[in-house]
């Protein structure tokens, strides 16, 4: 299995669909990286501007469910996409 087909094994487990890049020069809004999509709503949930790695989408797809997207209180930040964070 490749390391697509791994990230989107694990990204349909929690009902995200993955998408990538298929740009070769970063762009400002583009950064060649992924995108994960809410299945249900089709709507970007994470990497609106391409800028997932691949161990960022193990790593939210990994997350626990219960802050898989949730906002962080004290800061406001996404806690999930927050690099080298332990949940």
């Amino acid at each position: 299995m490749n390391e697509y087909e791994q990230l989107r094994a694990a990204a349909t487990s929690v009902g995200l669909i993955i998408k990538k890049s298929r740009r070769k020069i970063k762009t400002a809004n583009d950064l060649c990286g992924y995108m994960l999509l809410d299945e249900k709503r089709n709507a970007c949930v994470h990497g609106s501007r391409w800028e997932l790695t691949a161990d960022d989408v193990l790593r939210i797809c990994e997350a626990p469910a219960t802050t898989r997207g949730r906002k962080d209180h004290q800061n406001g930040q996404n806690r999930s996409l927050l690099v080298g964070s332990v949940y």
